[in-house]
C-alpha cells in the first residue's frame, strides 16, 4: 500500500545514471540476464520502467549502480510494476 507509513520515503528526485554508450550502441552488444543484486557496475542492456507513471529509470547503455538497485527495490516495496525486471533479474551487456 503506497500510503503505508512503514515504507521508507521515496526520493523526490532520481539521479541520472552514468551513460556509457548510446542505447543504439548497447543494442549491438551481446547480453546476459543476471540478478539485479549482482549487477552493480554492469551496463544495462534494457529499459527499466516503473508503472505508474511509466517513465524509464534506466535505459540501455547506462551504468548500474547501488543507488539504482536500491531505488528499484524501494519501488517494488511500494507496489510499482517494474518492467525490464523479471524475477529480480535484468539484462546487462557482456557474456558474464
Amino acid at each position: 500500500d503506497v500510503c503505508s507509513s512503514d515504507l521508507p520515503r521515496m526520493p523526490d528526485v532520481l539521479r541520472v545514471p552514468g551513460m556509457v554508450m548510446t542505447p543504439g550502441e548497447a543494442f549491438a552488444h551481446d547480453f546476459i540476464s543476471m540478478p539485479l543484486k549482482d549487477a552493480t557496475g554492469r551496463v544495462s542492456a534494457s529499459y527499466v520502467c516503473a508503472y505508474p507513471p511509466g517513465t524509464p529509470i534506466m535505459v540501455p547503455g547506462e551504468r548500474i549502480d547501488r543507488e539504482f538497485i536500491e531505488t528499484c527495490q524501494l519501488m517494488k516495496e511500494y507496489g510499482l510494476n517494474m518492467t525490464g525486471l523479471v524475477n529480480d533479474r535484468m539484462l546487462v551487456l557482456g557474456k558474464g
